[in-house]
């Protein structure tokens, strides 16, 4: 009877240590992602505040593709009907983001927002699109600026953030949804209400058991989640 308590106890020491490992890991790992949503910010209040790219003048393609780097793969400037204006990169034609499910929470909320990871029209490259809505005097809707942050970036990112070789560091969506990992792996369809803080466990389609914790990397729209299998 002791040997079975005192197993039992192990076990639960065990796994408390683990899920004090999960919450801290997702903790940071969404300090450390939260770095480029802060960067498309910065870029973006900039952008705001300079006449020559709101215009959508000649001028406004150089003093965005200046703000390239490896976190970002394009900028632009659309209008209230979200026609593409100006642009980092080089585009022709008529080029519409009116029809994209992130323009229009945008342009309706007429807050910061990301986006899902998606394609972008103009650069064909896989992103998460950060959408800063212009506004006048009077709150009505001006048309927008956008960057697009490096999904593959971030999926870097997250792969070196893995502390164990079997652990899963992704990035869900407000409903649970995996949108990316660092690696081909997904997890099951999570509850962030109940893993925000705590561990908690979740049993995918093929029996296996995680043990997963989140934290929020950017308000409701985006989540950090820390995984691990959990053992017999």
């Amino acid at each position: 009877i002791f040997s079975i308590a005192q197993a039992l106890s192990v076990r639960d020491y065990a796994q408390q240590l683990i899920a004090e490992r999960l919450i801290t890991s997702a903790l940071a790992t969404a300090a450390t992602q939260n770095e480029p949503i802060a960067n498309a910010q910065r870029v973006l209040a900039n952008f705001q505040q300079d006449p020559d790219v709101v215009s959508g003048g000649e001028r406004c393609q150089p003093i965005m593709a200046a703000e390239l780097t490896d976190q970002f793969v394009n900028f632009g400037y659309s209008n209230a009907e979200g026609i593409v204006q100006c642009s980092a990169l080089p585009f022709t034609g008529t080029v519409s983001n009116a029809s994209e499910a992130w323009w229009q929470k945008g342009a309706s909320t007429h807050r910061f927002t990301l986006s899902a990871p998606t394609i972008g029209k103009i650069s064909r490259r896989r992103l998460i699109v950060a959408m800063q809505p212009l506004l006048d005097q009077n709150g009505a809707f001006l048309g927008a600026l956008t960057a697009g942050i490096d999904a593959s970036w971030i999926e870097k990112a997250l792969s070196r953030r893995k502390l164990s070789r079997n652990a899963i560091v992704a990035i869900v969506g407000p409903d649970g949804q995996t949108l990316m990992t660092g690696d081909d792996r997904t997890l099951p369809r999570i509850d962030l209400n109940e893993s925000f803080g705590h561990a908690a466990t979740v049993e995918a389609d093929d029996g296996a058991k995680w043990m997963y914790a989140s934290a929020p990397l950017y308000g409701r729209q985006l989540y950090v989640v820390y995984a691990e299998p959990q053992r017999a």
